[in-house]
């Protein structure tokens, strides 16, 4: 397939940093700015910009990766500060689309459901402070059934139809190793597009515990991306995790945002910068050789 664009910025170090928890805690308004104008061009030069993306008057659906009802110390979530930076730059550029942003943590019902997550990590408040229109609790919504095209691992999946319905989704994953799934970044965070539920018997639905981390991870995040593709990634890497992931490791500052029209491309290029051999990862191999996107 045709390769798309990727954006890889760095900057260190970031006006404000201390090394400390207080980067994600109390920062200082001029570490968003910083991050705010490396979003912006990660946009510009994977794309031609945000107005490349985003037209007046869409609806704009942020998917970040929100692990659980954890504190933003744990630095198992998206950082506060590029929340709140994206949703700047986005509303800057296009200040009359419909912006939302919202997920459905793995770990959800167990650790007390998106609600709390949103709060707890501080995306709900970044995003408010950015501009956000809407923040949305997506276990709390309707869900609709869509099918797979060529899934393997899965045929059909209950998505959230919020999501279904935007006319923009945004994949917005934070840069982190994974116990299962080597790395969890752009294909692993559409996790949360799907119902986690395990009160039903595996089997009773074709999306039954799909939300679960199985045996076929990486097919499945290869089959949700068919199913429901984002139309732009920005990654998180400003504060990176490694060991073990998605919530155990421990914290390696970065100080980077990777973006693209192709999540499967935004992976890779995280993995080269992580030290990881992209096709050692399985997601990332089975969606370049089922042409989800370009790893090479």
């Amino acid at each position: 397939m045709e390769k798309a664009k990727v954006a890889l910025i760095h900057r260190d170090p970031l006006p404000g940093a201390t090394g400390g928890d207080e980067d994600v805690l109390d920062y200082p308004p001029e570490s968003v700015a910083a991050i705010e104008e490396m979003i912006e061009r990660a946009f510009r030069l994977s794309v031609g910009g945000v107005k490349e993306v985003i037209e007046p008057g869409q609806r704009v659906f942020l998917k970040p990766n929100c692990f659980a009802n954890v504190p933003p110390t744990s630095y198992a979530s998206l950082d506060p500060r590029v929340m709140e930076a994206l949703c700047r730059a986005i509303k800057r550029a296009v200040p009359d689309c419909y912006l939302m942003m919202g997920d459905s943590p793995s770990l959800g019902k167990v650790l007390g459901g998106s609600r709390q997550a949103m709060q707890n990590t501080g995306l709900e408040a970044a995003a408010q402070r950015g501009g956000i229109n809407e923040v949305v609790y997506l276990d709390e919504t309707e869900l609709i059934e869509v099918d797979v095209p060529a899934g393997k691992a899965i045929k059909k999946a209950r998505v959230f139809k919020v999501l279904a319905e935007a006319d923009v989704l945004i994949d917005v994953p934070k840069m982190k190793t994974h116990i299962e799934g080597y790395v969890t970044m752009a294909l692993k965070n559409w996790n949360g597009v799907i119902v986690w539920d395990g009160s039903l018997p595996f089997g009773s639905h074709p999306s039954a515990m799909e939300g679960s981390h199985r045996s076929d991870l990486g097919q499945k995040m290869v089959d949700l991306h068919k199913a429901l593709p984002p139309h732009f990634t920005i990654l998180d890497g400003i504060l990176g995790m490694e060991g073990q992931g998605p919530h155990a490791g421990v914290r390696v500052d970065m100080n980077c945002i990777i973006a693209s029209r192709d999540p499967v491309a935004v992976d890779a290029v995280a993995c080269l910068v992580m030290g990881i051999d992209p096709f050692e990862v399985p997601a990332i191999r089975i969606a370049h050789h089922e042409g989800v996107g370009n790893a090479r």
